[in-house]
């Protein structure tokens, strides 16, 4: 905080104007309360509550919250559980809910104040436990920041709002993009061979002569280690892993349609080139035998020569000539192949697919120019779904640092 305020402006304790509700209903459902809301329910960043439980199937849960209050995650804090609820209900006793105190401050700027960086790093630094840290209300009280006047309030809150109004409107738009993406994979790889309607309408009137081929035939034949699967424990020990060199693609990096790049170990070009069947190169489709969903597949990006696969993977090198790359990534990973891939799968607690009945799940296969088409449709979707995602995380970077600057009573909104 700046050691001048501006005019109007004063340094409070979060206590003397946040209030901490305490009602409880020892009863929700006899007391009309439909909805509950657990740790489970928040999403990290988010204001908004998008999903919850219901009552009527049973809770224990009897900590009491009001439309427009703010429910605060205490356990494990630095996730930034944080929202607004727009219903009654009841929530676990993880959450805190809070409300304005008195008239000094607007309930409308009370979840911004919770998600400046200064109220998560005391709540984070005044939490107790080692598992699993809490921080508790008398260590809150004792956050002080700088509150603006009334009249301010209202601007800062209105600009906040405006942003959040857009970053709800972005986060829907991805999700029914999304929705959209599922709903043509499902009448494109389900249904198209009947000629449904939606590939009429985007690839015109075409002859449905597709073939029906197990996914083995997709592999380039002039490469004999088209189609396999990773080393086995006992080829590649921890004892391998290196800071630099060769990286292994683990099942971290296969998102569900997407190359995940958080995870990363490597190992030495000797070991690469001990287990060179297993390896990967940049353009490879590669696909997790386990995991939720199993049998996910992402394509390897170009930031590399060559990669070498986990034990949990399989590589999958497509012949370029006559198969479209996007066609068969898209395919594997919608509804229609993963309902093959899960009756296949072995286990119960953790499903896991092997190589031989991977090579053997049906997929329909038209012909290349009709791949192509098809490959386009996907391509287009997923070019808007960036474009929304680029604004979204935009929109979010320029909130919170609205957030920084105009809470700290040094700049205006």
């Amino acid at each position: 905080m700046p050691d001048k305020l501006k005019n109007g402006w004063s340094y409070v304790s979060f206590g003397d104007v946040v209030q901490l509700c305490r009602e409880k209903s020892n009863d929700p459902a006899d007391d009309g309360y439909d909805r509950y809301v657990g740790l489970e329910h928040l999403d990290p960043g988010d204001l908004k509550i998008r999903r919850w439980g219901n009552v009527a199937n049973g809770t224990t849960f009897s900590s009491v919250f009001r439309a427009g209050q703010v429910l605060f995650g205490k356990r494990r804090s630095y996730q930034r559980k944080l929202a607004v609820p727009d219903f009654d209900g009841v929530c676990s006793g993880d959450i805190y809910v809070f409300k304005p105190k008195n008239d000094h401050l607007l309930p409308e700027l009370l979840p911004f104040i919770c998600q400046t960086d200064g109220f998560f790093d005391h709540a984070v630094g005044t939490s107790a436990g080692s598992l699993s840290p809490r921080t508790n209300w008398e260590s809150l009280v004792r956050y002080k920041f700088a509150l603006p006047p009334l009249d301010e309030q209202w601007r800062i809150a209105e600009v906040l709002q405006a942003f959040e109004k857009s970053i709800l409107s972005l986060q829907f738009l991805i999700n029914r993009t999304a929705l959209l993406k599922r709903s043509a994979a499902l009448d494109l790889f389900v249904n198209g061979i009947n000629h449904s309607s939606f590939v009429e309408s985007v690839l015109g009137q075409i002859p449905y002569d597709w073939n029906v081929v197990p996914l083995e035939e997709v592999a380039d034949k002039t490469d004999k280690y088209s189609f396999t699967g990773g080393p086995f424990g006992s080829n590649l020990k921890v004892s391998d892993y290196m800071k630099e060199g060769v990286r292994i693609i683990q099942l971290q990096n296969i998102g569900d349609g997407e190359f995940l790049d958080d995870y990363r170990i490597y190992t030495s070009e000797i070991k690469a080139d001990e287990l060179i069947s297993c390896n990967i190169y940049p353009g490879d489709i590669i696909m997790a035998k386990m995991g939720d969903p199993v049998a996910r597949a992402a394509i390897i990006p170009e930031s590399a020569s060559r990669y070498l696969m986990a034990s949990d993977g399989i590589r999958l090198s497509i012949d370029t000539n006559r198969v479209n790359k996007k066609y068969i990534l898209e395919l594997i990973n919608s509804a229609l192949f993963r309902q093959q891939a899960e009756r296949v799968s072995r286990g119960t607690t953790r499903k896991r697919i092997g190589l031989i009945e991977l090579r053997q799940i049906l997929i329909p296969l038209p012909s290349f120019k009709e791949q192509n088409k098809i490959a386009a449709v996907f391509e287009a979707i997923d070019r808007n779904t960036r474009l929304a995602t680029e604004r979204l995380q935009n929109a979010q970077k320029i909130k919170g640092a609205l957030i920084s600057d105009v809470l700290t009573g040094g700049v205006s909104p």
